[in-house]
């Protein structure tokens, strides 16, 4: 067998070894996803003492060129404290979704410390969320997500397809959401506390869109 066809019968084989990876993934899976009860977009700029106002995504954030919606705003509340917030929606799972650390990899930041914290929101329920401690040079950068896949929450890539795939055999599929908040506040119990109040107002949002 020439070389050529060689190249060719390999080129076949990784061909099909793909398309069977993919059909195992996704055979079952729903065909459309549920509609929004609302819009992102509909997050209220005010969340309890908090004032939002809309602002330009952060460049190091890839779903730019993925997600379906986006909302990028900064909350501010009397004390001057600042929050950013970061909420992406995808209605297909084909579409790329990583968590934040990937896109603070290459930001110029150390990542000091990861860590899981209950968010509790004014109706009582509450949200797991993880938190990212970054810095550098003295500067510290404090950033709390998690991702909503339907009822589930997720906080890696592994426990959201495993989410995802949850819904094999439904008719349609839940809309895949990240939820994203920092702040650059330098004390830590001021900071961890700040978002906590932000990220229970916006949980009891997402969780009716």
């Amino acid at each position: 067998m020439s070389t050529a066809l060689r190249l060719v019968f390999v080129a076949v084989i990784l061909v099909a070894f793909q398309g069977g990876v993919w059909a195992y993934l996704n055979v079952g899976l729903p065909a459309k996803p549920y509609r929004f009860n609302h819009l992102p977009d509909e997050l209220p700029m005010q969340l309890g003492e908090w004032m939002g106002e809309n602002c330009e995504m952060d460049s190091r954030l890839g779903e730019r060129f993925t997600a379906e919606q986006i909302v990028n705003r900064t909350y501010r509340d009397l004390n001057g404290h600042e929050i950013s917030l970061h909420l992406a929606v995808w209605g297909d799972f084909a579409r790329a979704v990583h968590p934040p650390k990937g896109c603070f990899r290459g930001s110029g930041l150390d990542l000091i410390k990861e860590e899981r914290i209950l968010i509790t929101g004014a109706n009582g329920e509450s949200v797991e969320a993880c938190l990212l401690t970054y810095g550098r040079d003295g500067q510290t950068a404090f950033v709390l997500y998690w991702f909503e896949v339907g009822q589930h929450i997720a906080h890696s890539l592994r426990e959201i397809r495993s989410a995802q795939y949850s819904f094999r055999g439904a008719d349609s599929w839940p809309l895949t959401m990240k939820v994203m908040l920092q702040t650059r506040v330098q004390d830590r119990q001021q900071a961890v506390q700040c978002l906590r109040e932000v990220a229970g107002h916006v949980h009891e949002q997402t969780r009716d869109l």
